[in-house]
């Protein structure tokens, strides 16, 4: 009778009735207490309906009434695993292969957890001794190809994967890890080829429509990729890796409050998701949603000194880190996203006439980035230097990209390109320093650096802080960001040039007095101070001080250009006693419109701890004071190497109190105020901040630098580029 119910249990169950199997199952253990059958089905079945913990209990009861039930093991580590519980999973595991060790499926189950850890390695080992136990099992291979591709070994993992689907051809897992693979190896029609047949094979099948999106995602074809999350949402409405990828579109959509809402709901169901904490932080920084500021980005901090992978490293530049957290930050990210695809590694380049500079960058368009280094590609000196852009970023058809094209002797765009297909091309034209202009910012190709495409290898301009990785040799800085005492916290080797590490001149234009306040919602008579940063730079320190500020200075206003913070940026001033109508919020314009509006602030307001860079040098052209505090990290020291260079020292604070004081002295002070002002209208035309001939023959000093010391033999090493002579420039 009892068998006769039991088998009634497994086709409930099988049948996901589990609480016809739990009734069933419960039936049978009132008449058979020790039934080992029946108490791994109820807990299996309490599992399945939320309770897991009461399920664990019940299915190591029935290990304790049969300690020989391999069902039961297998069970139970289950649970462990679903339940985030692994290490409790690897050791009911470890119990079982003692017990049975030609278990291929015992071995399967460990490799899964093993992934789950990011012991890849570990997993690789496990599967293999599953494969020999069971050669024929699709299930052990596709696993090994998933574990390949952890690693950086996409070619391998297709390998794997192919043979799963030659066992079983409509296997759907195995052609969306083929998917996964070929999108990592940028080959993205075939990659979305092979997701389209996963999902036809099993259209409910929610992954598969995560993996679409994600592929859609990394084509920039955002609106696709919604709808693909949102498929995925509607077959598992808690999946946390959908709401991700929502979060993470919306985002590049420009919907940064249902980016947060999305990115949150991800990490109430899996906080476990690697760098989930940072983005979802990020987002909330993006609109200025304060609440709990302090403590979710202390929590985040601690977590990075803990080694735990929380933050990419670009968004933890916003935090009021210190320089050796954000390098504990970069390594941790390095080490767990980062991997060579090869371990070819270059030779000396000895027979070219010049040196072959690679400048490589996702921002070769009309971006921040583009206006820094573009009077740098122009005024490269071609008879000592053969320029390469290395373009892995979109066209955006702009002026912008064009002008950089007309500026280098190579230009090659390699979006479309495999990783692999990059670090060949780069092997191919024997490039000498492979200067990378990206970092740790959007649209990155990490891998190809990872690879060794060049001899020499350069963090430059466009990502403020370390990488922390082996890989990059220097880091181009000078003694304002980056402090002699300092240098323990940078991977790289310090390269410190004699103004600054900022290339500021060269690609603006300089508009004519075209806009008046009234054009732009700002009052004619009262004091402006404006602050043109990306909003997740403000932090609720700084915009205490800036509160402060328009309390003590009747009639002041605040210009900021927040876009969706609008709304918690008003809530935020009224809590701080200041009317929300005395901030006032910049339209988006085209860059002209953009620059001209910087005429009619009175005063820059810079952030804390991720200074306004690209924006700040946008001021200081216009006309516009700026005014820093010198902060403790690369990130937050760039305003102070900026003012610098322009010759106004003054307007760098050296601590918070002292940037309060200065903001109200200059707004009190018109005598003050307009000497400040006379002496930028003339330093810029005499100081090194926009003198880009200047600059460009200091970075290739540099790069020349670099260059001996590698043909010589001798290892990268700190360094400073002498000042040159006026002679010594050219024209600008």
């Amino acid at each position: 009778m009892a068998d006769e119910r039991f088998s009634h249990a497994i086709r409930a169950y099988e049948a996901g009735r589990y609480k016809e199997a739990e009734l069933l199952s419960s039936e049978i253990l009132r008449d058979e207490p020790d039934n080992f059958r029946a108490l791994n089905m109820l807990g299996m079945c309490l599992h399945e309906r939320g309770e897991s913990d009461e399920g664990a209990a019940y299915v190591t009861k029935a290990l304790a009434c049969n300690s020989q039930y391999l069902a039961a093991y297998n069970n139970l580590a289950a649970i462990y695993k679903e339940t985030k519980q692994f290490e409790w999973a690897l050791a009911i595991l470890s119990a079982a292969i003692d017990i049975f060790p030609g278990s291929a499926q015992l071995y399967l189950l460990k490799a899964a957890i093993l992934l789950e850890l990011d012991r890849s390695a570990d997993a690789i080992e496990s599967l293999n001794i599953s494969l020999q136990l069971e050669p024929g099992s699709p299930e052990a291979l596709t696993k090994m190809g998933a574990a390949l591709s952890k690693l950086g070994r996409y070619p391998d993992a297709l390998i794997f994967h192919k043979k799963a689907l030659g066992l079983r051809p409509d296997y759907a897992l195995a052609w969306l890890n083929i998917g996964q693979a070929l999108n990592l190896m940028k080959r993205y029609s075939e990659a979305l080829a092979a997701c389209d047949k996963a999902i036809a094979l099993d259209p409910n099948f929610a992954e598969a429509h995560v993996g679409r999106g994600h592929l859609l995602h990394s084509l920039g074809r955002y609106d696709e990729a919604l709808a693909a999350y949102q498929t995925a949402l509607k077959r598992e409405s808690n999946l946390a890796e959908a709401w991700a990828g929502l979060g993470l579109t919306l985002r590049h959509l420009g919907k940064r409050k249902d980016a947060f809402d999305a990115l949150q709901r991800a990490k109430t169901l899996n906080p476990g998701l690697k760098f989930l904490p940072g983005d979802v932080l990020h987002a909330k920084m993006q609109i200025c949603d304060w609440r709990d500021f302090e403590n979710e980005s202390s929590s985040l901090i601690a977590r990075v000194e803990n080694s735990q992978p929380v933050a990419d490293p670009f968004m933890f530049l916003s935090l009021p880190s210190t320089a050796a957290q954000r390098l504990r930050c970069a390594k941790i990210y390095a080490a767990t996203v980062v991997h060579a695809i090869d371990q070819h590694k270059p030779v000396a380049r000895s027979s070219h006439p010049r040196i072959r500079l690679g400048y490589i960058s996702a921002d070769f368009r009309e971006h921040a980035v583009a206006h820094l280094i573009t009077g740098v590609l122009e005024r490269h000196d071609k008879s000592r230097f053969e320029t390469f852009a290395i373009s892995l970023g979109r066209n955006d058809n702009s002026s912008m990209r064009t002008r950089i094209e007309r500026a280098v002797e190579h230009f090659i765009d390699v979006h479309s390109k495999s990783d692999q297909e990059v670090v060949n091309i780069m092997r191919d034209l024997e490039i000498d320093i492979a200067i990378d202009l990206t970092g740790y910012t959007q649209d990155a190709r990490t891998n190809v650096l990872a690879t060794r495409p060049a001899p020499l290898q350069i963090n430059f301009l466009g990502y403020a802080g370390t990488m922390g990785a082996d890989f990059i040799d220097y880091i181009v800085a000078d003694e304002t960001v980056i402090p002699i005492a300092d240098q323990p916290h940078y991977k790289e080797k310090v390269v410190y040039l004699p103004d600054t590490y900022f290339s500021a001149g060269g690609a603006m234009v300089f508009p004519g007095d075209y806009l008046s306040r009234s054009n732009v919602g700002l009052p004619e008579k009262s004091f402006v101070f404006c602050s043109f940063v990306n909003s997740y730079k403000i932090t609720p320190d700084i915009f205490s001080i800036w509160m402060r500020l328009l309390a003590k200075i009747e009639g002041s206003v605040l210009w900021l250009q927040a876009g969706d913070a609008a709304e918690n940026l008003r809530r935020e001033a009224r809590a701080r006693g200041i009317l929300p109508e005395r901030l006032v919020f910049a339209a988006r314009k085209n860059f002209e419109d953009y620059l001209a509006q910087h005429r009619l602030a009175d005063l820059f307001l810079d952030t804390l701890y991720f200074n306004a860079h690209t924006t700040a040098s946008h001021a200081l052209w216009m006309g516009l004071p700026v005014l820093t505090c010198l902060g403790s990290t690369m990130a937050g020291r760039g305003g102070a190497s900026i003012l610098g260079a322009i010759g106004l020292p003054e307007l760098v604070a050296k601590t918070a109190e002292e940037y309060e004081a200065l903001a109200i002295r200059f707004a009190a002070d018109p005598v003050w105020r307009e000497s400040i002002r006379a002496k930028l209208a003339g330093n810029r035309k005499t100081h090194p901040l926009f003198d880009t001939a200047r600059y460009t023959r200091h970075l290739e000093a540099a790069y020349d630098i670099m260059w001996r010391r590698y043909s010589a033999g001798e290892r990268p090493e700190c360094f400073r580029v002498r000042e040159l002579k006026q002679t010594e420039f050219g024209t600008n």
